[in-house]
């Protein structure tokens, strides 16, 4: 179920750089904005009111069980992909038995995984998944669906030659 777009295209006799792709410093800069704008809460800034020196030794009221989030959010980075020539990150948002993943990432694909001597090949893309976790909220078993768009590129150094191939990828979890 990957549909692909094969394109040819002029290829400049320099290595293709996942860092040279303009889409894809937009799509992460949004990415950090947004989840720096949802951490930020008012509730982080209040403070716990003092007690007065006669209270020091007195018995503390019980304390309420503490009530999970009702929103949480994560950030999750791949460093491989950093230290391959591209970028990798992935904000979640989870809320009860739900969580939401929206990422972006990119990659130069070294020879020795591609196996072609004498190409350059990278690919970059974003993607969603969705996640039910079944047996208890955010933990153990879940189930889910993913989409993606990917783009791969790939060229014959020192050469004009090289294709380009979008794809859409779908999968379960």
């Amino acid at each position: 179920m990957t549909p692909q777009t094969p394109r040819t295209t002029a290829a400049h006799t320099h290595r293709v750089r996942a860092s040279e792709r303009p889409w894809p410093a937009a799509a992460l800069k949004l990415l950090v904005v947004g989840t720096l704008a949802l951490c930020t809460s008012p509730a982080a800034a209040q403070t716990q009111p003092t007690r007065s020196p006669a209270s020091v030794h007195a018995t503390p009221p019980r304390a309420a069980a503490p009530k999970p989030a009702p929103l949480r959010v994560d950030v999750e980075i791949d460093p491989t992909a950093y230290a391959l020539g591209g970028h990798s990150l992935h904000v979640g948002i989870a809320w009860r038995s739900l969580r939401l993943d929206l990422g972006a990432f990119a990659m130069d694909v070294p020879e020795m995984f591609h196996g072609n001597a004498g190409f350059d090949a990278a690919f970059s893309g974003y993607g969603a998944k969705l996640q039910f976790f079944v047996l208890r909220p955010q933990s153990g078993l879940f189930v889910g669906a993913e989409v993606a768009v990917a783009r791969t590129v790939v060229r014959k150094r020192n050469t004009q030659l090289g294709a380009q191939f979008q794809q859409l990828n779908l999968g379960g979890q």
